[in-house]
């Protein structure tokens, strides 16, 4: 399995939102499943994503301090890779060598074995991990480092960028060159998810912190499709289950909510049904295993205590009959 990880800067060109209507009906297509998930704890979870083998990759901050390379002290922190089988059970897990940084609350992305980790480091490059060991250096073109790069990768291997700094979304290549940028400080404000679904279209989502919580929906070269209006400010991380074509993402209410492709309102999965051992746990990131029919949702969460814990829910059967 190959790891890689870049950091980056870009700036773009703004396009103008064309809203839509948001709704709220319904009850939540999935339901709890219990895995072997409960039986691990992380203390802060960076990402996590799921590859075409199905397995559940968890970046883990252990927030230690291994020494200080920034001048403002901030020290880079051990930051744990985590390899699990889609029922929970811990694979492997290493210690990416050669990186110096801390991976904040980010997302990680996937394109079929690979997974790739936006750090937080002073290089302004891309490394290629394959095991524990660092392997290649690619440079960007890039000029600073930012706390929430979002990350995500589409069918051919394309990587996307979104960096609150310059307000954009930048296309690379798999190798790393710059193929265009786009959005700006009309288009966006600070970014909370990134994701990609079917046949490549982008989905992002957006907040000033105040009144403008936003989904938009790009194709793959950045023509705006549709944005809408969200009622409450999504969370940190987004996912798209490509076998129902809905997009997910966390709540700064503690909750959960589920749309369709077109960014109409199908559901929520509300606090009381995220409890961890009856304790109330806070949503931090998600991850949708697309290659199970209906597909899995893999959802990071912060118990009472300090802890965070992932917590599992599958699609429920279809109902018999009709």
């Amino acid at each position: 399995m190959k790891f890689t990880a870049f950091l980056f800067l870009s700036f773009g060109l703004a396009l103008a939102p064309a809203f839509a209507i948001d709704r709220e009906p319904a009850e939540s297509p999935y339901q709890q499943w219990l895995t072997g998930f409960d039986d691990h704890s992380f203390k802060f979870v960076s990402g996590i994503a799921v590859n075409v083998s199905q397995q559940v990759i968890v970046l883990d901050n252990t927030g230690q301090n291994l020494k200080e390379v920034t001048p403002g002290n901030e020290g880079s922190k051990t930051v744990m890779v985590k390899v699990f089988s889609r029922h929970g059970v811990l694979e492997r897990q290493f210690i990416p060598l050669g990186v110096e940084g801390m991976v904040y609350r980010r997302q990680i992305a996937v394109f079929g074995n690979s997974v790739f980790i936006p750090f937080m480091t002073y290089f302004d490059k891309l490394n290629t991990i394959s095991g524990e060991d660092v392997n290649d250096w690619l440079h960007f073109s890039t000029t600073n480092w930012a706390l929430d790069t979002k990350i995500a990768c589409d069918s051919a291997g394309n990587i996307y960028l979104a960096q609150d700094d310059a307000h954009t979304i930048t296309k690379f290549d798999s190798a790393g060159k710059k193929i265009r940028s786009f959005g700006g400080p009309a288009t966006f404000r600070n970014f909370k998810g990134l994701a990609v679904g079917r046949q490549d279209t982008l989905f992002v989502t957006d907040t000033d912190g105040d009144q403008f919580h936003n989904l938009h929906k790009f194709q793959s070269d950045g023509t705006l499709i549709r944005s809408t209006r969200l009622h409450t400010q999504p969370g940190w991380g987004l996912a798209v289950n490509k076998s129902t074509n809905e997009v997910i993402f966390p709540r700064i209410d503690d909750s959960v909510e589920i749309r369709n492709a077109e960014g109409d309102y199908i559901a929520r999965l509300y606090p009381e049904l995220l409890k961890v051992r009856e304790m109330a746990a806070h949503p931090r990131g998600v991850a949708v295993n697309e290659y199970l029919h209906g597909g899995t949702v893999y959802l990071v969460v912060s118990v009472d205590g300090g802890n965070e814990k992932i917590v599992v829910f599958k699609r429920k059967p279809a109902a018999k009959g009709g």
